[in-house]
């Protein structure tokens, strides 16, 4: 600013500096912009000035609109005066331009800047102009839904993109972005444009290859820049392939009709039976038969997308003869989208359709009968078939009873070729033991016309034998086992009717005589098994047994085993203190000096008998005891001592003669009383006098003469038999006479030793190998030979019971070297704690020692 001195009078002199030597400068003079419809303009400065740089400058602005209409209130410009003296002063103008609505010609406005009168080039103007173009973005369609079948190729759609603003339209630049889960199915193309007055292409790509059947879904983002974003949803359905069924679940349709009758037709449905989600499919349905045109369908195609499409089978059978004719139905399909075949097909069906003659009743049975069981049921079967000629039709049958034990499953039925068999169901029910009789009435008729078949109907008469459920007895129950105390034996429960379903109990008896006198029921005794006790010495053991016929409801009866002699509770030989166990004993023939040891700790002595006298023992009164009991030879005297009471008997078998001095004593239970008998042997000849009558019976020579003689129970009938051994060659003779001759033994230094070895109940043949130490021994009831070394070489073999199981022990008894000591050794089968028994009679003292 000039100094204040030139200031005289500040209101004219102001105006006089103002109005002379100044210039007005404004640049620029034109403001040109082109916008978008609702877009701001913002701002724009343009410049004054003094051009002569000098004097002051007072400049004012004013605003005008041209071509503006209504729109006069969108610029404003500041400041609106201003001084320069040189200096440049911006002016803004400020342009709030949304509310400017979009057309072909330009808004217009002038700001005028005017200085003092003196100034040159003024005023001046500043020419505003705004073009407003239309910019609306549009996308079309606004979503895209898609629909392609599992591994189908490559499909499109089509985006458009558009200004669809009011003109002129704006250039509008856009991109493009494709995005989906998962990754890389959909696309696309161009990526960006710019669109002004024409409409512009999207490509979108789906590409299933490798997507699963499913929905997916992904976008399309088209951002219009500086404008506006666009977002595209995009749903893609992948159909599972198209699979094809129907309801023709039978691999062939058949038909069968009477020849000059017609078939009804019937319906097929066809659908596409893929999973969700499902596409179209496109379906043929043909029929071919032979010949051509007796079967046909309609319609023959059609489209399914899941739904049942149903199609009529339908045939024609006027003209065709007998016989059986055959056709097919085959069903396809293709993908309507893809126009591939389906994953199945094509389908087949077969077509059989038989004319028919007509039906003739034929059964297997003419009569039936059915023995049963009171109380039960049974099964039996009939059958039933059509014999009419060949094709034949369906014959349809019922079979009645006219009694209420009998009914048949099923009652009725149809049959063609084949041979129905029938159940008849036999049933007691409440009906008593005897016999019953009935008729099946069997009749038929064609299954398509109804006419009554040829035979029909028949009649079958029928019989229904009822047999009694009581158990009942056919052969009585046995005592099996070895009789002696300390024994166990066992019941047989004997024979029965319908035995298979029986269940036994027991219940053990014994008497004192045979014909059951003084019979007692034994307390517990109920068991297959009894151990027999002192009390039962030379008593007769019985056993009752009670069949019991459970089911349906229990029936039961009871029988017995019969008092017999071979039931009595015997003495074992050797057993003289009546424990059930053989004792160890001897007998001098010198002095009659009887010695017996029970056990470690108990024996007995004494003298019965004398020189000349062998020793005997047996239970010769059959009361279960052994007695001490001598042959004197010289006369034939038998001398019995009776334990345990002491009394004593003698007598001779025939008389004292002079065969029965030389003959050899063999005592045995010849009659089977279970008493011992007395018996010789003399030159192949047997004597023995029975006990149980007193007769005498003689054996005539059945072996060579000089064999030596051996009894034994070979058969376990309880009656002791006779034998004869010579040079490993046994013939056995039972109580009937008959024979039995085997070889074994062998020769040389060979003892005899009967006894039973593998404890079945009754005497193996047995020897002692003195050579070999060796014991040997033959089943008679088997055949099959064992053998054990067990004692001492040139002992005398004893064997017998001296534990308490069934099978024989091996026992020897020697003079020791020095003759004073009688040695026993036993080889015990039971007790394996302690299998060996030893003692030692010492003859100078008289007294029994514990070896071993």
């Amino acid at each position: 600013m000039k100094p204040a001195r030139f200031l005289i009078v500040a209101g004219w002199l102001f105006w006089a500096l103002s109005a002379f030597g100044a210039g007005l400068g404004v640049a620029p003079t034109n403001i040109n912009r082109t916008i978008w419809a609702g877009q701001n303009a913002g701002s724009n400065q343009f410049e004054v000035w003094n051009t002569n740089g000098v004097d002051a400058l007072s400049f004012t602005n004013t605003l005008s609109y041209t071509n503006c209409g209504i729109y006069t209130n969108w610029i404003t410009v500041t400041p609106g005066t201003g001084v320069s003296y040189g200096e440049h002063q911006g002016v803004w103008v400020q342009m709030v331009t949304t509310g400017l609505p979009p057309r072909t010609n330009a808004y217009q406005a002038f700001v005028q800047v005017a200085a003092g009168e003196n100034t040159t080039n003024t005023p001046q103007q500043v020419e505003i102009t705004m073009l407003v173009q239309g910019a609306t973005f549009v996308v079309a369609p606004a979503n895209l839904a898609k629909v392609v079948s599992a591994g189908q190729g490559t499909v499109w759609d089509i985006l458009r993109v558009a200004n669809t603003g009011a003109l002129p339209h704006a250039s509008l630049s856009y991109t493009v972005t494709a995005t989906s889960t998962p990754t890389a199915w959909l696309s696309a193309s161009p990526t960006n444009g710019v669109v002004q007055d024409a409409t512009n292409e999207i490509t979108v790509g789906y590409t299933p290859a490798g997507l699963s059947a499913g929905w997916y879904t992904g976008t399309v983002t088209v951002v219009a820049l500086n404008l506006t974003t666009q977002v595209v949803e995009v749903v893609l359905r992948v159909n599972n392939k198209p699979g094809i069924s129907w309801n023709a679940t039978n691999k062939v349709w058949t038909n069968a009709v009477l020849v000059g009758n017609g078939v009804a037709s019937t319906t097929v449905e066809v659908w596409n039976s893929s999973a969700a989600p499902v596409g179209q499919m496109n379906y043929l349905l043909s029929a071919n038969s032979e010949p051509l045109g007796w079967v046909s369908v309609s319609p023959s195609n059609g489209v399914s997308t899941g739904d049942h499409q149903v199609a009529t089978v339908s045939y024609a059978t006027a003209g065709l003869s007998p016989g059986v004719y055959t056709g097919e139905l085959v069903l396809s399909g293709t993908d309507v989208a893809t126009g591939e075949a389906t994953t199945n097909g094509p389908l087949r069906v077969g077509l059989q359709l038989t004319i028919e003659a007509g039906q003739t009743l034929q059964a297997d049975k003419a009569s039936l009968s059915q023995t049963i069981l009171q109380g039960y049921g049974v099964t039996s079967t009939i059958a039933i078939w059509n014999g009419g000629d060949p094709p034949r039709g369906g014959m349809q049958y019922s079979i009645t009873p006219d009694v209420s034990w009998v009914s048949l499953s099923p009652a009725v039925g149809v049959v063609t070729n084949a041979t129905n068999s029938v159940a008849v169901i036999w049933a007691t029910g409440s009906l008593a033991a005897g016999t019953n009789s009935g008729n099946l009435v069997v009749d038929a008729i064609d299954a398509q016309t109804g006419t009554r078949a040829g035979n029909a109907p028949l009649t079958i008469p029928v019989t229904l034998i009822i047999t009694r459920r009581t158990p009942l007895n056919l052969e009585l129950p046995t005592v099996t086992g070895t009789l002696y105390v300390g024994q166990t034996v066992g019941a047989k429960p004997g024979l029965w009717l319908n035995q298979q379903r029986i269940t036994f109990s027991y219940q053990w008896e014994r008497a004192a005589t045979r014909a059951g006198g003084s019979r007692e029921v034994l307390s517990g005794a109920t068991n297959s098994t009894y151990v027999v006790t002192t009390a039962d010495r030379g008593k007769y053991l019985r056993v009752d047994v009670t069949a019991i016929d459970g089911t349906p409801t229990p029936l039961s009866s009871t029988a017995n085993s019969i008092w017999v002699d071979s039931a009595k509770i015997k003495a074992l030989h050797g057993d003289f203190n009546g424990d059930g166990i053989s004792d160890l004993w001897f007998y001098d023939e010198t002095s009659g000096f009887w010695a017996a040891s029970f056990s470690a700790t108990s024996s007995a002595a004494g003298f019965f008998g004398g020189p000349g006298m062998t020793a005997v023992p047996g239970d010769y009164n059959g009361d279960g005891y052994e007695d001490v009991g001598v042959y004197e030879s010289a006369n034939g005297m038998w001398h019995i001592l009776y334990l345990p009471r002491g009394e004593s008997v003698s007598g001779s078998l025939f008389g004292g003669t002079a065969a029965e001095a030389a003959a050899t004593p063999l005592p045995g239970d010849y009659d089977g009383d279970g008493a011992t008998d007395v018996g010789l042997y003399y030159q192949g000849y047997w004597a023995m006098r029975f006990s149980s009558n007193g007769t005498v019976n003689v054996v005539t020579p059945f072996a060579d003469a000089g064999a030596q003689p051996m009894v034994g129970d070979w058969d376990g009938n309880g009656v002791s038999d006779l034998g004869a051994y010579k040079n490993g060659v046994w013939t056995i003779r039972d109580a009937e006479g008959n024979l039995d001759i085997v070889s074994f033994g062998g020769v040389g230094n060979i003892t005899p030793a009967v006894a039973d070895y593998d404890g079945d109940g009754s005497a193996d043949l047995g020897v002692y190998d003195l050579s070999a130490n060796q014991w040997r021994w033959r089943s008679v009831q088997t055949g099959i030979e064992s053998n054990a070394s067990f004692g001492t070489s040139s002992a005398l073999p004893l064997p017998g019971y001296y534990d308490h199981d069934r099978q024989a022990d091996w026992a020897q008894a020697r003079l020791s070297t020095n003759l004073d000591f009688i040695v026993w050794e036993v080889k015990r089968t039971m007790e394996t704690s302690f299998p060996y028994r030893g003692q030692s009679y010492q003859q100078s003292t008289g007294r029994w020692r514990v070896s071993w």
